[in-house]
């Protein structure tokens, strides 16, 4: 970064690269080019396919001046009431060009908060992970799970309800490829499923997932069961602990019952050694790769 200064606890700069390159500009400026694609687009009268990543919520922290200020959260909170804002852009446009009943729309997120965020709780009495524990590159819920909202109305994606089911970011490749009607090849987007029928009438297409922290330490959920081997957690602060008044995460391994327990204060390790057992080796064979699905 060639320019970065800090004003007001907003960051403004110029980054390296094409000249004028101002990171406060990003967002808005593919904001406008992601409405700009799906007015020339619908015009064609022809399927379309727009992936639109946004710079947020991923540092730098740059929100426009008329978003400073509006949220109870600091400039984080403002860039994120922008993100609602360019989300609120793109559905406008779909509608606009008479191609929103018949659009499959997702919108997801990037997983769990990184450490810093957690003073938030603190300084602004929220915390970034909600009522899950855990933070960005964790194997805890608060690491993993992610914000997921479709609609398609045309096609019964639509109702504002809500889905418990199991879903992953990975069930894409095949969910879209069933859409198109372009069979997989054997060997192609293996852990894959097509969770369409989950989207439209809430049928389960998943019971069970592989997931692991940045340190490749790994967890295995299956149904309400979410076994996480040890060393896969940041460490909690002393002020967090007395806050979330959950067991401690230093143990031979965890196991919760997301059912009853989504903010994984109980640790059922010791209660439950056959579940252990099984969870351990089914996720021995996975590793593996002596198991299918």
């Amino acid at each position: 970064m060639k320019q970065q200064t800090m004003k007001g606890g907003y960051i403004h700069g110029v980054g390296p690269g094409e000249k004028g390159w101002r990171l406060d500009k990003v967002m808005p400026a593919i904001t406008a080019k992601a409405v700009e694609t799906i007015q020339q687009q619908s015009k064609k009268n022809e399927p379309f396919l727009l992936m639109f990543g946004t710079t947020s919520p991923h540092s730098p922290i740059v929100p426009q001046k008329k978003f400073q200020g509006v949220s109870d959260a600091g400039p984080y909170g403002d860039y994120i009431v922008q993100t609602d804002d360019a989300v609120g852009q793109i559905v406008a446009a779909l509608k606009n060009a008479g191609v929103y009943e018949n659009t499959l729309l997702i919108v997801s997120s990037d997983n769990g908060p990184a450490p810093f965020m957690r003073e938030r709780i603190q300084s602004h009495q929220h915390n970034p992970s909600g009522p899950l524990r855990g933070l960005k590159r964790d194997l805890l819920e608060g690491g993993h799970r992610v914000p997921f909202i479709a609609s398609w109305p045309q096609c019964g994606v639509n109702g504002g309800r809500r889905i418990d089911a199991m879903l992953s970011l990975t069930d894409l490749f095949a969910t879209i490829a069933g859409i198109v009607g372009v069979p997989l090849k054997e060997g192609v987007a293996e852990d894959s499923l097509d969770i369409l029928p989950t989207l439209r009438a809430d049928q389960p297409r998943r019971n069970e997932l592989v997931y692991h922290a940045a340190n490749g330490m790994l967890g295995l959920r299956q149904g309400q069961w979410a076994y996480l081997r040890p060393g896969g957690i940041t460490p909690e602060p002393e002020w967090y602990k007395k806050i979330w008044k959950g067991d401690t995460i230093d143990a031979p391994g965890l196991l919760f019952d997301l059912s009853h327990d989504i903010g994984q204060r109980k640790n059922l390790y010791d209660k439950f050694p056959e579940r252990i057992q099984q969870m351990e080796a089914h996720l021995s064979e996975i590793t593996k790769g002596k198991s299918t699905r």
